[in-house]
């Protein structure tokens, strides 16, 4: 009996003595990747409209807040538009500063030359051109609005940035203590460099600039003389009536951001005409060398002068501004140097000529009389200032004071009976010009 075995049922006994392969499952690799893929795609695009998004109304509270921090509810944007490869522009930008107050600022518009992009990856963020904005600072008791919002910013993000403005436009409210209502600069245009904190050793953001011009030939009122001039003129403190034209240029300006005692400024107040009434200085003037006088309740005291000013360490200085009786004594001028404080400390030297000394007859009174000076320190401050006179000795300075004060009286009746056409005024001479003669 034969034991061989068919080859189909040899093939089929060893395919059946082999283990049987299992068959293999989806690889899960394949599902992470898909995973990841879309995850990858996600988050570029995520980052490509990021700054669409941030953009939106309903995110910019929290670009606000990571910016602005502890100041996102005060700042509102009518419209922004961000975008990497774009330049960043904003419109209806909105900073208010104490409630119930106009803000603190105003933007119609601003736009950069820089994109998003090249702001956060360089060491600065470009030039802005800022249209129309408006700037409201109000004095009061407290200080000022801009002090306390200037506080608030403490904890926030520093800016770390040097960055450009081009102001185009510009207007700026001021109310001070004794104003009921705003006044405004108008069309300020300037160019303004702003460096960060880390950049300067007063370890605060530094504002620079040069050629702004804040008034030109504007009207003069009692408000811009009690609010602003003041500092820069002293006899304007106090004024009650004021009426002319006056232009104020910066010629240089560095501004520390909330060190105002580290600021420095040069400038010039031009005064075409002005027209007041007595003030501070004036009537302790009258009351050290005039004894009583009755001063006119309107004087023409400059025309055409230029006050050169600076700031530094926090005084406002000013060097030989001459003002005087004009349609009396042209060439008999006062001359002041000195400084007032921004704390409104007084620190001004005063050379006046003998009051009335030139109404005298000629005589040898009279030549003495034009030949002496009265000196007077002023100090305290601009809302009580002090003073010491240094009148010359050995003369007898009744007969020039009664004869202003008779002067004055005449003038008084005058102007009652016939009443001065506005905006006239007599030539004035600076140099001591003989052809100019003396009102009698």
């Amino acid at each position: 009996m034969s034991n061989s075995v068919s080859p189909a049922v040899a093939a089929e006994s060893s395919n059946a003595s082999r283990p049987t392969a299992a068959v293999a499952p989806p690889k899960r690799r394949r599902r992470w990747f898909r995973w990841v893929c879309g995850l990858t795609v996600g988050l570029i695009l995520l980052v490509i409209f990021l700054p669409s998004l941030a953009a939106l109304p309903m995110f910019r509270g929290l670009l606000f807040s990571a910016l602005f921090r502890g100041l996102n509810e005060r700042v509102t944007v009518d419209q922004l538009s961000l975008g990497w490869f774009a330049p960043v522009r904003a419109g209806g930008v909105r900073l208010q500063g104490d409630q119930g107050k106009p803000p603190a600022l105003a933007i119609d518009e601003i736009a950069g030359n820089s994109t998003l992009w090249n702001m956060l990856t360089r060491g600065e963020l470009g030039e802005f051109r800022v249209d129309a904005p408006q700037v409201f600072l109000q004095f009061d008791q407290d200080g000022s609005n801009w002090e306390r919002l200037i506080k608030q910013f403490h904890g926030a993000p520093k800016l770390d940035r040097s960055i450009k403005l081009n102001i185009v436009d510009a207007k700026i409210l001021l109310q001070g203590p004794t104003s009921p209502a705003p006044w405004s600069l108008d069309k300020i245009n300037t160019h303004v460099d702003f460096s960060p904190a880390i950049a300067n050793s007063l370890g605060v953001p530094l504002i620079t600039g040069d050629k702004l011009a804040l008034l030109h030939e504007a009207e003069l009122t009692p408000e811009l003389c009690n609010d602003l001039l003041k500092y820069i003129v002293p006899s304007l403190a106090g004024v009650t009536t004021a009426s002319g034209r006056v232009s104020l240029d910066i010629d240089k300006y560095s501004w520390p951001v909330g060190k105002p005692d580290a600021a420095n400024l040069t400038g010039r107040l031009t005064l075409h005409s002005v027209e007041i009434g007595p003030g501070v200085v004036t009537s302790a003037l009258a009351k050290a060398a005039w004894q009583g006088i009755k001063i006119p309740t309107s004087m023409t005291v400059a025309q055409n002068d230029t006050v050169e000013f600076w700031i530094e360490n926090g005084r406002v200085h000013h060097r030989d501004f001459a003002f005087g009786l004009i349609d009396w004594q042209p060439d008999r001028l006062v001359r002041t140097h000195g400084s007032v404080g921004f704390d409104q400390t007084l620190d001004l030297h005063m050379r006046a000529p003998i009051p009335g000394a030139a109404l005298l007859p000629e005589n040898a009174l009279r030549e003495s009389l034009m030949k002496q000076e009265i000196n007077v320190d002023f100090g305290g401050t601009l809302g009580q200032p002090t003073w010491n006179v240094r009148l010359p000795g050995g003369i007898d300075l009744t007969p020039a004071r009664k004869a202003l004060g008779d002067a004055f009286e005449r003038r008084r009746e005058r102007i009652q009976n016939n009443p001065q056409r506005p905006g006239l005024f007599h030539n004035r001479r600076r140099g001591g010009d003989e052809s100019s003669k003396p009102m009698r």
